[in-house]
């Protein structure tokens, strides 16, 4: 009897142990949560100060693909003066998406008079309660030198404690800089946060270009090691001039604003629809860490913004989309003038493409007043015995076809059919 009684013990004890090893998570299922493939969501900054019409468009057309909109509020010059953006409630109620309202503080904290600040942040808040918008959070865009994190940190708590005694109770999320990840004080700021979105892109991160895969695999995994709190991932979709005084001397950036200045060398740098899109394939599909809630965009693209990716390369992108390309030349007769033809390039694919190197016109043509677009030089010559109009672009940097666009290349006038060629 004895023994029977001892058995059945022993073997309570082996289930129960059995059940409290189930109820654990294990090394094993972090793992397995990391390689199930899933979406990330996606956010957008709307970035721009003064609204048109167009970034009205832009909002209708691209709400149905994103989680919330992270709108700039108001900007902090390095001299202490405030920049409002003239957002417009309208196009941000009819979207229905949520509402983070972003902050952006230039230069050093310790310059600026941070209880004046605090309090100008909360009058913010404030009057963005009032205005009756799903405002449900607030992010906070400062490029904090790695030495000043702990007084980040106690700035933000002070923040967080004023918007409480005003009876505001927003998420606060912060931007991270990756250099920010190998500092003790991270912890603190972090702390003082709801969460983070990490930032992943700008010149000043990855020298000479805007975004590497390499080094954003590597600070997300740094991130995600670090902490369990959640965090998103800000990813660009634009384009910047990079400047050169002299040889071997840091290069300016121009993105909205134009840099005028003589005698300096430029480079266009355009971040890779089909790099990013990788990028994202890759963590979706094969380890997105389980705390990477999803992404940010910088920005919401407009037809107006001819430095970012056009809105239909950026929705194909969101949707996952191949990255189709279909570019071809075409006459079409012009309007109001028999006999005449617009000699047109069409981009009719999903991805905005480099104006194509040559058109060539095979046929007895001519210009109309002699007369192309200033991008391209036009030749005639004998090729074959056959005349042929050839149009050469000036250079490799001269400008991109949007998706879905098209423009004239020239007028011309031909005794017949003619026949076209497109060299990329």
């Amino acid at each position: 009897m004895n023994k029977c009684k001892t058995l059945i013990r022993q073997l309570l004890c082996g289930l129960l142990c059995l059940g409290l090893a189930a109820c654990q998570p294990s090394v094993t299922d972090d793992k397995r949560a990391q390689q199930e493939p899933r979406r990330l969501t996606h956010d957008a900054y709307i970035w721009q100060r003064v609204w048109f019409a167009e970034l009205g468009d832009a909002i209708d057309s691209s709400s149905q693909w994103l989680t919330q909109w992270r709108v700039l509020v108001a900007q902090l010059d390095g001299n202490g003066a405030w920049q409002r953006s003239a957002w417009q409630g309208a196009p941000l109620r009819m979207s229905g998406l949520p509402l983070v309202a972003v902050f952006r503080l230039e230069g050093n904290l310790a310059m600026h008079q941070r209880k004046q600040v605090i309090q100008q942040l909360v009058r913010h808040m404030k009057e963005l309660r009032a205005s009756g918008l799903l405002w449900q959070g607030m992010e906070i865009d400062h490029d904090a030198a790695s030495a000043d994190l702990q007084q980040y940190a106690l700035f933000l708590q002070e923040l967080r404690a004023k918007l409480h005694a005003a009876g505001l109770y927003p998420a606060i999320s912060v931007t991270a800089l990756p250099d920010w990840l190998t500092h003790n004080a991270y912890a603190e700021v972090e702390a003082a946060s709801n969460h983070v979105v990490l930032q992943l892109h700008g010149p000043h991160l990855n020298p000479g270009q805007i975004f590497d895969a390499k080094h954003a695999q590597t600070w997300v995994r740094q991130l995600a090691a670090r902490s369990q709190r959640p965090f998103w991932i800000a990813l660009p979709n634009y384009g910047v001039r990079l400047h050169w005084d002299a040889p071997h001397t840091a290069a300016r950036v121009e993105a909205e604003a134009p840099l005028a200045k003589k005698g300096m060398r430029m480079r266009e740098v355009l971040v890779s629809p089909r790099a990013v899109q990788a990028f994202i394939h890759q963590l979706e599909q094969h380890g997105a860490p389980p705390n990477l809630h999803g992404i940010v965009w910088f920005r919401l693209p407009t037809a107006r913004d001819q430095r970012s990716w056009s809105l239909a390369t950026w929705q194909a992108v969101l949707r996952g989309e191949r990255l189709n390309t279909a570019l071809y030349a075409e006459l079409q007769p012009a309007p109001r003038h028999p006999g005449w033809q617009r000699l047109q390039v069409q981009n009719e694919g999903v991805l905005d493409l480099p104006l194509p190197g040559q058109v060539l016109v095979q046929g007895e043509c001519s210009l109309v007043d002699g007369e192309a677009d200033l991008r391209y030089r036009v030749e005639e010559s004998l090729q074959g015995g056959l005349p042929e109009l050839r149009f050469t672009r000036r250079g490799p940097e001269m400008g991109r076809i949007r998706a879905q666009q098209e423009f004239t290349l020239a007028t011309i006038t031909c005794k017949d059919a003619a026949r076209l060629r497109l060299i990329p």
